[in-house]
């Protein structure tokens, strides 16, 4: 097989790898919840006079031309 040197440097890789990996994921996730709680609070201080969709409109609905 390979010697232990080689064995020790891709354990040593893999390790390093999955753990850059597994924060990247919580980095991601905490970013996407924060922005979906700042969401929730100003859609729910906006009460019943603002409608959710003058608020937050949908991306394809403004890219499109109407005729």
């Amino acid at each position: 097989m390979f010697p232990k040197e080689i064995r020790m440097k891709t354990y040593k890789l893999s390790i390093i790898l999955i753990t850059t990996v597994i924060i990247t994921g919580i980095v991601i996730y905490s970013v996407k919840k924060s922005r979906s709680e700042k969401r929730l609070i100003s859609v729910s201080d906006a009460g019943y006079e603002t409608a959710y969709d003058i608020l937050f409109p949908l991306k394809s609905r403004r890219s499109k031309k109407r005729l």
